[in-house]
C-alpha cells in the first residue's frame, strides 16, 4: 500500500471548487476581483463566506 491519495483543498465549499482550480482561473483569465471569480469558477457564488479568501487569493496575485 502506498501513500493515501492528496485531497485536494477545497476553497469554496458550497460549490467545491479547489484551490488549484482557484489558482488556474486567475493567473489563465487575469480574473481581477471577486465578482469575475465568481463569473467564471462559480467559486463564491453560494453563502459568501469564502469571499474574504477569495480576496486574499487575489491580492497574493498582485503581489508574487
Amino acid at each position: 500500500m502506498g501513500p493515501p491519495p492528496h485531497k485536494p483543498k477545497i476553497v469554496c465549499e458550497c460549490l467545491k471548487v479547489t484551490e488549484h482550480a482557484l489558482l488556474k482561473a486567475i493567473q489563465a483569465k487575469r480574473l481581477e476581483s471577486v465578482k469575475d471569480i465568481i463569473n467564471y469558477t462559480q467559486a463564491g457564488d453560494g453563502c459568501t463566506a469564502c469571499h474574504p479568501l477569495l480576496k486574499e487569493y487575489l491580492a497574493r496575485k498582485h503581489h508574487a
